[in-house]
């Protein structure tokens, strides 16, 4: 009986023990099925995910990597599981590899960005999430990677062009009151390189006697590479090839996005290589539809100028052309001023030196404005005593409807004879004083009061002959 008891309760305990490990292994076997269910969706995350997945072991060789990061490191992936990842190419911001690791195993999870140059030379900049797990003895490393080299691109483009935009406004109103060439074109090669990331900035101006563009301003720190280069007019010469030639003689904008090794800038080659200069944009400065100088950009970047860019620098060249054509408008005004100066010096001269009596008429008003010293020597008239031409006629022909005649004929046949009439005894010439035509008149011709004298007679000779003034206490003379 005892035994029947005994084998009863080892059979209890053995079914006890097999249902505790059936539920065991039930449990297993459900927590194998959710973590292989957890993988499956995590490895279909990452595969599907447009951010870059790394699986690094302890040693930092990739175990596992998805599509995105094959695009990155444009690499299959059969070419990046298995090799270390400093293979994989080398960070240049903030350090190398194995100090960023060192980071994101003393700080266990971390966030930062980093410049990484590919294994082609590509340099991408990167943002990246990084997790470094202990587990059963085993450390692993897991980063996501996102791309950010457009973003600051675009960020950087932006930036640029507000810079533009700015130095626009400041040329725009630093050229409003500015008529000096020189004066322009330093303004423009300094602010430009100021407010922009530009090298360098200069101003040529076309010598025409020697086929030549000379600089005649610039700024920047690649300054000096102006001072050696020769730029020709001449399309024949090499020399004469460049941007800055062509845009002068071809009026329109050039633009060199690869400076040091364009055929169009071989001449300047070996320069551009010692100054950095990596693009260049050359602008005509055209005034009365000729191109009479050119204001040249260069960057230290290969590409940089874009059509956004180009528009935009095109303004400068645009404001220095009203400039210039300012000054060339106040130097013609300047010149023709200094002319008429000297023909009304030299008019003036002849007037008041003249033997013969003659007075000028501003032909608009019909005011007396001059009468020269024969003219009062002779009739005894001063300039008070005919202020205008109608009353000089009354003084000249003391019947009021012979004055009138008189003018009218002389107004209908000084328009037809173009302002060189012959009336009554008058002569007449147009002429200009300071800006106002005139007519300049001689007094009546003697031999003409001698044939009225002699046809007519009276107290003064005749009706044509002019009246003698009459002089008062004050020695005025009074019609």
């Amino acid at each position: 009986m005892a035994w029947v008891t005994l084998g009863s309760a080892l059979l209890l305990i053995g079914l006890i023990a097999l249902a505790q490990r059936s539920a065991r292994i039930r449990s297993e076997r459900a927590s194998t099925a959710r973590a292989l269910s957890a993988a499956g969706r995590y490895l279909a995350a990452t595969e599907s995910s447009m951010s870059a997945f790394l699986h690094l072991d302890a040693s930092g060789t990739v175990i596992e990597a998805n599509p995105a990061l094959e695009a990155l490191a444009a690499l299959p992936r059969e070419a990046i599981i298995g090799r270390p990842l400093q293979e994989l190419g080398t960070i240049e911001q903030p350090a190398d590899v194995e100090s960023v690791m060192q980071k994101i195993r003393d700080e266990r999870s971390t966030r930062f960005t980093a410049d990484w140059r590919r294994p082609d030379g590509v340099l991408r900049h990167l943002d990246v999430s990084a997790s470094y797990i202990v587990e059963s003895g085993a450390a692993e490393y897991f980063a996501f990677i996102h791309d950010i080299t457009s973003e600051l691109e675009t960020n950087r483009r932006i930036a640029r062009t507000n810079r533009l935009y700015v130095l626009l406004s400041g040329v725009s109103e630093a050229l409003f009151g500015v008529s000096d060439e020189q004066e322009a074109y330093e303004l423009v090669c300094r602010l430009a390189v100021v407010q922009t990331d530009l090298c360098l900035v200069w101003v040529g101006v076309v010598d025409e006697s020697a086929g030549r563009v000379r600089p005649a301003a610039a700024a920047g720190v690649a300054v000096d590479y102006v001072r050696d280069i020769v730029i020709t007019t001449d399309p024949t010469l090499p020399s004469g090839q460049g941007p800055s030639a062509t845009a002068i003689r071809e009026a329109r904008s050039v633009i060199v996005n690869d400076f040091a090794h364009d055929p169009r800038t071989a001449p300047w080659h070996g320069a551009a290589r010692e100054w950095g200069l990596g693009a260049s944009l050359s602008l005509p400065v055209i005034v009365a539809g000729r191109s009479v100088a050119a204001v040249m950009f260069y960057s230290a970047d290969a590409h940089y100028f874009d059509d956004e860019r180009v528009a935009l620098l095109s303004e400068i060249s645009r404001f220095l052309a009203l400039v210039l054509h300012a000054a060339e408008a106040n130097r013609r005004r300047e010149s023709e001023a200094a002319r008429r100066e000297l023909s009304e010096a030299r008019f003036r001269g002849l007037f008041e030196g003249s033997p013969v009596p003659n007075f000028v008429v501003d032909a608009e008003s019909d005011r007396i404005v001059q009468i020269n010293r024969a003219f009062t020597d002779t009739y005894g008239y001063t300039l008070a005593d005919i202020p205008t031409f109608a009353i000089a006629l009354e003084r000249f022909f003391p019947d009021p409807a012979q004055g009138r005649e008189r003018q009218a004929s002389w107004r209908q046949r000084g328009a037809a004879d173009h302002g060189h009439p012959a009336v009554g005894g008058l002569l007449g010439a147009a002429v200009s004083l300071r800006g106002r035509h005139r007519a300049l008149r001689a007094g009546p011709r003697h031999a003409g009061r001698r044939r009225a004298r002699h046809r007519l007679g009276g107290p003064h000779g005749a009706a044509g002959e002019p009246a003698p003034p009459q002089r008062g206490a004050g020695g005025r003379s009074h019609g």
